[in-house]
């Protein structure tokens, strides 16, 4: 056999089995008997697609950080823990007599507190300030003489 010969055979029975496989891949479909009854070659099967799939990831959203915990506050102690709280609450009550729309003998009775308990001096000029806007000669007079007991005492 020459090669020629051989490549010939070898070329139709590669066509035959490209052909039978082919054949086997795609099934064949009964026709009615109306249509003939004969068998016919289904249609071949969709191409599918070599490329991978990319599905996206969900969106994930982040969770909603745990909330702090509680600062933890110790019952105050008989005594000597309620007069620094007291304190801490005068000098925060302070700065803000002067914006508050309260009657001047409460000014007064602010700013005495915060005179007593802090020793602030700028605070006895405010309840000065707030003694000139008392109109009551009642709640005057015994005001003013508060204001100079307590600068003696300082």
């Amino acid at each position: 056999m020459s090669n020629d010969e051989l490549q010939k055979a070898i070329d139709d029975i590669t066509s035959d089995t490209a052909a039978t496989e082919e054949a086997a891949a795609t099934p064949a479909v009964e026709l009615p008997e109306a249509m003939g009854g004969a068998a016919m070659p289904a249609s071949p099967a969709p191409a599918v697609a070599t490329e991978p799939v990319v599905v996206p990831a969900p969106a994930v959203t982040p969770a909603a950080p745990a909330p702090a915990p509680a600062p933890v506050v110790e019952a105050p102690k008989a005594g000597g823990d309620l007069a620094e709280i007291k304190k801490d609450i005068l000098v925060e009550l302070y700065p803000l007599v002067g914006g508050m729309n309260i009657q001047p003998k409460t000014k007064f009775d602010i700013c005495m507190k915060v005179v007593e308990q802090t020793g602030e001096k700028g605070a006895i000029s405010a309840a000065l300030a707030a003694t000139k806007e008392m109109a009551d000669a009642s709640e005057k007079g015994p005001a003013l003489l508060a204001l100079m007991e307590e600068i003696d005492k300082l």
